[in-house]
């Protein structure tokens, strides 16, 4: 469970309350690779945090695979679209490695929110980093050619690249699984 209780750090002391409340309303899930979490059909109606594994978000439009987003160790996966009351949202979400994932409900997060108020302070910081990955992806992708964007991704998370088959790569920063092959020897 260091996946959820690492991003307490921005807490001073989270309280004793706070984390016995956690501790009860986690479930844990154990997702084999290539399974799916989350599939349009599916509303997602729950938060979960990495423990092992890396997950893989993605959409699929004229039977082509684009990657969104990779989820590693540590990190936070949600659907903001999927998770409240409006149509299922078309992402798919699915296992690319075996993966151990905490969850929590959004009702039962609510719940959380409204008895620990120093839990915002937690799920707000969680929130923006993923806000500040996004906008970082949208930057590159409009700014960046072919080369760049796969240098960056390689600066920036050497180990999605080499946990991640190159198709889902090329997807994810906007080229052709081709074109990546021409730009890697070149790097």
């Amino acid at each position: 469970m260091n996946s959820v209780f690492k991003n307490f750090s921005v807490l001073e002391s989270p309280s004793l309350e706070l984390i016995d409340c956690l501790l009860n309303l986690l479930h844990e899930v154990r997702l084999p690779r290539k399974k799916h979490l989350v599939t349009p059909d599916h509303i997602n109606k729950n938060i979960y945090f990495v423990e092992s594994g890396l997950l893989m978000t993605y959409h699929v439009q004229r039977s082509k695979t684009f990657s969104s987003q990779f989820i590693k160790e540590g990190g936070l996966c949600f659907s903001i679209e999927g998770s409240n009351s409006r149509p299922p949202y078309p992402e798919y979400i699915i296992a690319m490695e075996d993966s151990l994932l905490y969850y929590i409900s959004n009702e039962d997060l609510q719940f959380v929110q409204q008895q620990f108020s120093e839990f915002n302070v937690v799920l707000l910081s969680l929130y923006y980093q993923s806000l500040l990955q996004s906008i970082e992806l949208s930057n590159i992708l409009r700014m960046m050619n072919a080369a760049g964007r796969y240098k960056w991704l390689i600066q920036s998370h050497p180990e999605i690249v080499r946990r991640i088959p190159a198709r889902h790569l090329a997807s994810f920063i906007g080229i052709t699984e081709v074109m990546l092959s021409r730009i890697n020897p070149k790097l």
